[in-house]
């Protein structure tokens, strides 16, 4: 069982649980900062400079954009009559807005909140119904994270009723993804997927590939969920694709770490080492230390999972140093906020004073035609006094500012240690309910063996008993002794029948196949099969239609499990054909996509024979009862009793076709079944003709 570790955890949880669009560091930020470095302090340029940095940080460093923020804010402060006009209020609530996805981005939901339900005033006053639209939606991501998700859901739909009415697919698309990530919360898998693929198809109309990509990531998570692996893995290579495409490093990065988590949840650990070492070395180039941490982590489980404790070890002590470098880092920017938001206060403090002596400036100069002397006398002594208390209070306001900012460091130690706690014994809740699980699982397995051993052997090690005990007496004569030894030998043969099936499946679930591939005729095995169970079938007057085909059948398998596959479903369709009916083989060529090719609509095209592998097609057809729906789940399990019964009182320990499809697929084959209850069972499998 594969351990995911704390930083993993929490990544998959902001990640895939709370999908976000993500946003990646292009040479678009280093230009807004050599920009930016250019303006004035009060430049309205430098303000929408700063805005755009916000955004474009918000994902990638939440905590930079914010003091970016921030600066943008006390441009805003200065300016208010600008800021008053309609359009100001716009960028000023664009601001705010941006500032709360920031805020919630580091977990301070609180001050989110309170960002985002100011912009949504200002969008309110303006009458604005698309940025409402907007505000709308960002404050449901924030309640989804704060496990509201009734509140969330309703000012999600609020959004989309809104994009619906003003045909805003920009909008719509945002909202429609915020309502997919409320369905998986509510476990509605079937309603999150549709919604996704609402998503996919507005963004591709848009031509907003990279959100295509994010969206198949969550697609991929909903699936995951269900187990579906193979779709899951499918999109989630749709989306690197993508990536590679638009040739952003930072969003190649996140997707190979996706595809790396996606693997070793689905116990396929050495292929996720590649995906984890190629995000590693993507973060190493672009110095982002959370996506090499989260590789670290993820090449530390999969090594793990594979053995390889030592490699595990050292990346899991590369990815804690990570881990202590990040947080010291986000200490100091997030102090530097607090600096940012007490020198915003003592400004805008010294904007109202000054616009208070402003006023007594104008009383004053209309009061001094009257009484000059007088006048000046009092000014200067009130000023001084004026001066003296604003000192006091200022050296009060920087001391209380001190202590606030030691009592939230302490505040945010114990929030980060008791985070951690939770993290860890929440892991270990996890993997012992697996553990339990799994021990449960193979509790029930082995008295099921136990019960079928006992139940299949006990009769015929009897019969045999009581055979020995015949001969063995002097009065049995030579024709009875004959018999009996044949029925002993009949009896023996299939207790090893059942002994070796119980072998095989050992040896296939612990990869211990011994596979001796090499080209031969598969109508040879077959024709040697066919001509043992003949005497069976005419016992049963079952009549076998089979002609050999015109064409070579060569495959390239192991000709001895070949024989054993197609000799489980040639007995299969022998036992539960009633006597006086028919069994039909048919050998045809065939052509099927080289496994793990993800195909779009616009591939099919460009698809040649390169692409292809050609293989050679078995099917058994017989004429017993068929499947119901129920026995179709149960297929290809070990131990399936199915509905029908042998027709000939043979027996049956459920194991064969799982046998089967573990020696095809071991072959690099495939294996299915095709029926309608009443009307028999076609099974088929195709090995491929060629050496890959």
């Amino acid at each position: 069982m594969v351990v995911v570790p704390r930083s993993i955890a929490w990544c998959a949880c902001i990640l895939w649980l709370y999908w976000v669009p993500l946003a990646a560091q292009t040479p678009r930020i280093d230009s807004l900062r050599l920009k930016i470095e250019s303006k004035h302090q009060y430049d309205t340029t430098r303000f929408i400079l700063l805005v755009q940095l916000l955004w474009e940080l918000r994902i990638i460093d939440p905590v930079q954009a914010i003091m970016y923020g921030r600066e943008a804010l006390s441009i805003a402060h200065a300016q208010t009559r600008l800021f008053s006009s309609a359009r100001w209020q716009y960028r000023l609530a664009e601001l705010h807005r941006f500032l709360g996805v920031a805020y919630r981005n580091i977990g301070e939901y609180e001050k989110a909140s309170k960002s985002v339900y100011t912009a949504l005033e200002l969008d309110q006053q303006r009458g604005d119904s698309i940025e409402i639209g907007h505000s709308l939606n960002t404050l449901a991501r924030i309640l989804l994270l704060q496990n509201n998700i009734a509140k969330a859901a309703d000012y999600a739909h609020q959004a989309l009723a809104i994009a619906e009415r003003f045909h805003d697919d920009k909008l719509q698309a945002f909202a429609l993804f915020t309502l997919a990530d409320v369905y998986y919360q509510r476990k509605e898998f079937s309603a999150a997927l549709a919604t996704a693929q609402r998503v996919v198809a507005l963004r591709r109309k848009r031509g907003e590939e990279i959100y295509v990509a994010d969206t198949y990531l969550a697609i991929a998570r909903n699936l995951t969920y269900l187990k579906r692996f193979d779709e899951a893995y499918a999109y989630i290579q749709q989306a690197l694709d993508i990536y590679r495409a638009q040739r952003i490093p930072y969003n190649q990065a996140v997707g190979y770490n996706a595809m790396a988590r996606f693997l070793i949840v689905s116990k396929r650990a050495s292929e996720a080492v590649y995906y984890a070492h190629t995000a590693l070395t993507i973060a190493d180039s672009l110095q982002a230390k959370a996506l090499q941490q989260e590789a670290l982590e993820l090449l530390a489980a999969a090594h793990e999972e594979q053995g390889n404790y030592q490699v595990a070890l050292r990346m899991y002590r590369r990815s804690d140093s990570l881990a202590d470098m990040l947080l010291s880092e986000r200490i100091a920017k997030q102090q530097a906020i607090l600096d940012i938001e007490y020198e915003t206060k003592l400004r805008e403090q010294k904007i109202q004073t000054f616009e208070q002596e402003r006023r007594t400036n104008i009383s004053i100069a209309i009061g001094i035609s009257i009484v000059v002397l007088i006048i000046i006398a009092a000014i200067t002594v009130r000023m001084q006094q004026r001066e003296k208390r604003q000192e006091h209070e200022r050296a009060e306001l920087l001391q209380r500012a001190e202590e606030l900012i030691d009592v939230n460091h302490a505040l945010r130690l114990a929030q980060i240690e008791l985070h951690d706690n939770q993290e860890r014994m929440a892991r270990l809740l996890r993997e012992l309910q697996a553990r339990n699980d799994e021990l449960s699982e193979m509790n029930q397995e082995k008295t099921m063996i136990l019960g079928m051993v006992s139940h299949d052997l006990k009769n015929p090690i009897s019969s045999i008993q009581i055979a020995a005990e015949m001969i063995a007496t002097e009065s049995t004569s030579l024709q009875e002794s004959q018999q009996l030894a044949q029925m002993i030998l009949e009896t023996t043969t299939k207790m090893l029948s059942l002994v070796k099936n119980f072998l095989d499946v050992a040896r296939a679930e612990q990869g211990r196949l011994n596979i001796r591939y090499n080209e031969f005729d598969i109508t040879s095995v077959i024709e040697a099969t066919l001509q043992q169970y003949a005497p069976h079938a005419e016992r049963k007057q079952i009549t076998i239609h089979y002609s050999k085909p015109d064409f070579t059948a060569t495959v390239y398998a192991d000709e001895s499990l070949t024989a054993q596959v197609f000799d489980n479903l040639l007995s299969n369709a022998l036992k539960y054909t009633p006597p006086g009916k028919h069994v039909f083989i048919d050998i045809h060529t065939s052509q099927v996509l080289h496994h793990n090719i993800a195909l779009l609509n616009r591939d099919l095209d460009t698809l040649d024979t390169s692409d292809f592998i050609d293989c050679i097609r078995v099917s058994v057809t017989d004429e017993g009862p068929g499947l119901t729906d129920d026995d179709k789940t149960k297929l290809f399990t070990k131990f399936a009793r199915l509905s029908a019964q042998p027709t000939g009182g043979e027996s049956s320990t459920g194991l064969g076709l799982a046998i089967a499809k573990r020696l095809v697929e071991s072959m690099n084959g495939r294996i299915w079944c095709e029926s309608e209850y009443g009307f028999g069972a076609r099974f088929t499998f195709e090995l491929p003709r060629y050496a890959a």
